[in-house]
């Protein structure tokens, strides 16, 4: 037969449940910050960044052609005089735009080695965290509503008193199986001694007499 549970106070029950509760609820929590993060730096790395990097080549691009014709037509006309006007500060902002050109092109292409990195770790992140999730949102949210039950059935069985077990226990024994005590025993035999005597003298008195 199995042993009953020894069950002393229900508020540690009802503490136990409620840090279950706290972990589930900081436990989602913090799986959906590492999410939303995720998610963030992706958006960040392969959308905004990308798109600025890829505007930024463009402009640097329009601007290198502006200074390259501006360059050409100073070499190509001259002044009044006769001599080459300088090119000098047009071929100065050329060199740095074809700096900033190269640095832009760079930054572009870091931003797309980096969002499939992320790519990557955001798939690698979800493959991790699967079985904690699951866990979260089944194995645990069971067992509170498990504990919740035996709470329940618990205070209702206080509430209700517990069952008396002499008179679960006890059955009537059949009259058939009823044994006489000591002290019945000497009267039954005293009378069975009494029938035996008036047996024979009621034999005699019921014989007729010889002289008759």
């Amino acid at each position: 037969m199995a042993e009953g549970a020894k069950v002393q106070d229900l508020d540690v029950i009802r503490s136990f449940r409620a840090s279950m509760i706290k972990f589930i609820e900081a436990s989602n929590a913090a799986l959906t910050d590492g999410e939303s993060d995720l998610t963030r730096r992706q958006a960040w790395c392969e959308g905004e960044q990308t798109s600025f990097w890829n505007h930024q080549i463009k402009k640097l691009n329009e601007l290198i052609m502006q200074l390259k014709e501006a360059i050409r037509g100073k070499q190509i006309f001259r002044d009044s005089t006769g001599r080459t006007q300088s090119a000098f500060d047009e071929q100065k902002k050329l060199r740095a735009a074809q700096a900033r050109l190269e640095l832009a092109e760079q930054k572009l292409a870091n931003c797309r080695r980096w969002g499939k990195q992320l790519q990557r770790e955001h798939l690698n992140y979800r493959g991790g965290v699967q079985r904690l999730q699951t866990m979260l949102s089944s194995d645990l949210v069971n067992s509170v509503a498990t504990l919740e039950t035996i709470l329940t059935q618990l205070d209702a069985y206080l509430s209700a008193g517990a069952p008396s077990l002499a008179t679960s226990e006890a059955s009537p024994t059949p009259p058939s199986e009823m044994r006489r005590s000591p002290d019945e025993a000497p009267v039954a035999a005293t009378k069975e001694a009494a029938d035996a005597e008036r047996k024979p003298s009621e034999n005699e008195s019921s014989e007729p007499k010889e002289g008759a």
